[in-house]
């Protein structure tokens, strides 16, 4: 399903009918300009559209046309649905958005004549204590979304909701778990929150379907999930995404003897589905443990207070392409170990590690300038934000054969930064990243150059560099296409480069006399930056 909503974001992207844009940490989001926006709803009038307008009261009665398909009334300042107000006769309404409101309270008929609705959206409604028992009428039903509904402390019964597809009850008050959650054979994702106290393993038990599944546990709460045996996995077959966000630690649920060793003893095939795990306090397995995860792709650690590295050898993902790290206080290096145990790493961002001392550490790695250029060789995107105590990125020239693939290095609010790249005055002078494309260094003070005095950086594939805010900055040991080859006919691959002070753009100092010169059409000045 997220493959195919892609693909539909995509065509309209492609066609003009949405905009595609980029917010901080490079979080990508779509919108539909105002006035196509408005023409859209004008030609649809089985839609009724009133998001975000400041409304503080339901549309009257005479609004909720029997013809409506779609209705959104998401963002708004509704308190009440009216008990007065009879329910609204919408038999075709398939999707109702009240998204992000403060309703308090439903009257119990709300949902009488609302009985083919597929999709209701309740999250963010924090006054909402309780549901109407009519919901549980809505055998339709495949999505209903009740995330951070936070005075809600019970859910009716589910159990005629066999066609429901995604539950979302993360951020809530509740203490027992819907009547029926078992009977929802057809779940493909499940969020659990709040303050419940039993256990987990029998409900579970018959959502073979289940793809994703998420555990909140109420920080405020003195109880915590109960998991007391791990039975339920081994017919989670299904199972992609496992998300543990906020439990204190792994442990809980896979029992006492240790995270990774209790995976380690699950049944074969167990995890054979799972590409997706997000989880805070991880677990490291006794020593000379290890186990294999042959389809997870992505690994996400979060508020991590005990970890210092990650990983010396105990995990194993050959698949794994994409790495998260983001506030681990104490993490001090990222890769540590007598191999690369992610020898198919594609993404690594890592933000708001206060205490990273190194990224790749070519001594703790076990690498070597006479080792062929094996790992990380499919690493392509390296962005690394907040690390406060970081001098450097990669603590040595000629560390980069290990790669060759790189295509973007993003680099900011790092105060201690020196030098992006450490060389030492014995090591070669030219140092090579074919398929660089991107560089940007945003905010780092104590930057002074982006490799030592003995090296040049050869990008020929580069298309922007971009320096906001690196006042310091006076080297720029790069060396372009262009400079070798200006009087080519051929276009060169520099597309910009993006500077914030103009001033910076005056001190800097290059290689190549004439590279100012050459390179000053491409420049790009910002007026502010931040």
């Amino acid at each position: 399903m997220n493959w195919k909503g892609h693909d539909i974001l995509d065509k309209l992207v492609d066609n003009c009918l949405l905009e595609s844009g980029e917010r901080m940490y490079k979080e990508e989001y779509v919108s539909m300009h105002d006035l196509l926006r408005e023409m859209a709803l004008e030609i649809s009038p089985q839609f009724l559209v009133k998001a975000s307008i400041a409304l503080e009261k339901l549309p009257e009665e005479h609004e909720w046309r029997e013809n409506l398909l779609k209705v959104s009334l998401m963002r708004n300042h509704i308190t009440e649905i009216p008990s007065s107000m009879p329910s609204p006769k919408c038999p075709m309404l398939t999707t109702l958005l009240l998204f992000g409101n403060k309703i308090s309270t439903i009257p119990e008929a709300f949902f009488e004549h609302m009985l083919g609705l597929k999709i209701l959206d309740l999250s963010w409604n924090r006054q909402l204590c309780r549901l109407p028992s009519s919901i549980s009428k809505l055998e339709k039903l495949t999505t209903l979304l009740l995330f951070n509904c936070s005075s809600l402390r019970e859910v009716p019964a589910l159990s005629n909701l066999v066609g429901l597809k995604k539950l979302d009850l993360c951020w809530t008050s509740i203490e027992e778990l819907p009547q029926g959650l078992n009977m929802l054979t057809n779940l493909k994702y499940l969020g659990l929150g709040g303050r419940l106290s039993e256990t987990l393993d029998e409900p579970l038990q018959n959502l073979s379907k289940l793809q994703h599944l998420l555990v909140v546990a109420d920080s405020l709460s003195k109880t915590e999930f109960k998991w007391e045996t791990i039975g339920i996995w081994g017919k989670l077959q299904n199972l992609e995404r496992l998300y543990l966000d906020s439990l204190h630690n792994l442990n809980m649920v896979f029992g006492e003897v240790g995270a990774i060793a209790k995976l380690a003893s699950l049944p074969a095939g167990t995890f054979s589905s799972l590409q997706d795990i997000s989880v805070r306090h991880w677990s490291e397995s006794k020593e000379g443990e290890k186990v294999t995860l042959p389809n997870l792709e992505r690994l996400k650690l979060t508020s991590l207070p005990l970890l210092k590295t990650i990983y010396s050898g105990s995990l194993i993902c050959d698949s794994i392409k994409k790495i998260e790290i983001s506030d681990c206080e104490n993490i001090e290096s990222v890769f540590w170990s007598g191999f690369n145990p992610f020898p198919n790493l594609e993404y690594l961002e890592l933000i708001s590690l206060p205490h990273l001392k190194s990224v790749f550490d070519e001594e703790g790695l076990g690498l070597s300038p006479h080792v062929p250029p094996t790992s990380f060789f499919s690493l392509k995107e390296i962005r690394v934000s907040r690390c406060k105590q970081l001098k450097k990125v990669f603590s040595s020239g000629w560390l980069l054969h290990y790669f060759q693939s790189l295509e973007t290095i993003e680099v900011s609010w790092c105060s201690q930064m020196e030098e992006l790249i450490s060389s030492s005055a014995h090591e070669e002078e030219k140092v090579t990243l074919p398929k660089l494309e991107r560089l940007e260094l945003t905010s780092l003070p104590s930057l002074k150059s982006i490799c030592s005095s003995s090296s040049v950086l050869i990008c020929d594939s580069i298309q922007s560099l971009k320096i906001f805010g690196c006042e310091n900055l006076k080297r720029i040991p790069l060396n372009f296409p262009l400079l070798d080859n200006a009087q080519s006919s051929h276009p060169p691959s520099l597309k910009e480069i993006a500077v914030f002070p103009k001033e910076l753009w005056e001190s800097l100092e290059w290689d190549h006399p004439n590279a100012k010169d050459i390179l000053f059409p491409f420049c790009k000045f910002q007026l502010t930056w931040g």
